[in-house]
């Protein structure tokens, strides 16, 4: 069962970084019943 995107909550975030970089991401939460999830995505497409 594919959730419905009215259904999830979208934030895109930005947390700065100790060497001044921004760190970006997108925040996902559910706006019904919650449900324990973590992917956290390091690195992905750099060499």
């Amino acid at each position: 069962m594919d959730a419905v995107l009215d259904d999830v909550f979208i934030d895109e975030i930005s947390l700065p970084a100790t060497d001044g970089y921004a760190l970006a991401g997108t925040l996902f939460l559910p706006r019904g019943a919650k449900r324990h999830a973590v992917l956290i995505n390091s690195a992905t497409a750099v060499p």
